[in-house]
């Protein structure tokens, strides 16, 4: 990518007119009402922050510019309020976990500028992943409050708070795990050609997919889409494909399809070192859609004892499960969507 000019971090040390601070604010999204006991501690670091700046050093620049000394004032709140939210331990809109490829990040003023796992990052960043051409396309997993956000190649999107994205173009995928669990903590995307809410909980939309504007496809659980006037669900193994016209059409989609194959390869390394053969199947079995199924009762109980070393970084749950189960004696087999384990030879 030569665009690298766009992504721009803005940094408190350069913002000069009351509209930057403006926005910045507006950036950070509301939040929660800050208990009374609290405000006191707010304010001190307040007036710290301003006796450093009321310092005789700062008064003659002060006294030339009287705006300056308002906009500081508007910046010590704003980063008081920073400094709060910090010291609570609060998360911002979102925690990197998975990062493969050229992935930019703009509208962080955390002043890093590594994408990496560990990386929070705010309510407004604008998020962009590099496109499959030539070099290792861009993807990234991210971990929400509600669960984890995987970004495919050549995807474009913003956080526009915890539970709200939208995205401009590309793919995501969603899942907000296994089990059941209240509307309350949904996630939201946004479209220009349509809203989806989340019913739960694995579900990918793409934009500009196979000739149609928006296709939302549900792996596990359901979604809603509000479009125009019209509002439709799908559910486990169907897809919405919206058109440039507005029309919305429902179609099938087998959750073991090759096509979800991109959110796979965009996932965080399984941790085997430590983990159950149990645990491991149950972790491929939701990356990949297939069912497991064991050959005997017996062998089903003995992988909850099964421990697993190692690493299988790198690897899809798929070429992890051709790799894990020989390596634990384990023959296996794929048909129908179904995962089959067995003893080697049978037994």
């Amino acid at each position: 990518m030569n665009d690298s000019s766009r992504f721009t971090r803005t940094n408190p040390s350069t913002v000069e007119t009351e509209e930057e601070i403006r926005h910045l604010l507006r950036a950070s999204g509301p939040r929660e009402e800050i208990p009374t006991g609290d405000l006191e501690a707010i304010r001190n670091e307040a007036r710290r922050a301003w006796r450093s700046m009321a310092s005789p050093e700062h008064r003659a620049a002060e006294s030339r510019d009287l705006r300056v000394v308002a906009l500081a004032a508007s910046l010590i709140l704003a980063l008081a309020g920073g400094w709060y939210w910090s010291a609570r331990g609060l998360p911002g809109a979102a925690t990197v976990e998975f990062v493969r490829g050229e992935v930019r990040i703009e509208g962080d003023v955390s002043g890093s500028g590594e994408v990496v796992a560990g990386r929070v990052l705010p309510v407004g960043a604008l998020i962009e992943t590099a496109q499959a051409t030539g070099a290792v396309p861009g993807r990234l997993a991210l971990r929400l409050a509600s669960g984890q956000l995987r970004l495919d190649a050549g995807t474009r999107l913003r956080l526009e708070s915890a539970d709200r994205i939208l995205l401009e173009r590309g793919a995501i995928y969603f899942d907000s795990g296994p089990g059941a669990r209240p509307m309350s903590g949904a996630i939201e995307v946004v479209t220009a050609y349509g809203t989806i809410h989340d019913i739960g909980t694995q579900f990918d939309v793409r934009l500009a997919a196979s000739g149609m504007a928006l296709t939302v496809r549900v792996r596990e659980g359901a979604v809603a889409l509000e479009s125009g006037a019209q509002v439709r669900s799908a559910n486990r193994g169907e897809a919405l494909e919206v058109s440039t016209d507005g029309s919305i059409a429902l179609t099938r989609i087998a959750v073991d399809d090759e096509s979800w194959a991109w959110a796979q390869a965009s996932a965080p390394p399984f941790e085997i070192e430590g983990a159950t053969l149990a645990e491991f199947l149950e972790w491929a079995s939701r990356e990949t859609g297939w069912a497991v199924r064991y050959a005997d009762p017996a062998l089903a109980e003995s992988a909850r004892s099964i421990g697993l070393s190692g690493t299988i970084e790198g690897l899809t749950a798929a070429e992890a499960v051709s790799v894990v189960l020989p390596g634990s004696g384990l023959a296996y087999e794929i048909a129908a969507g179904t995962l089959q384990v067995a003893h080697r030879g049978g037994g």
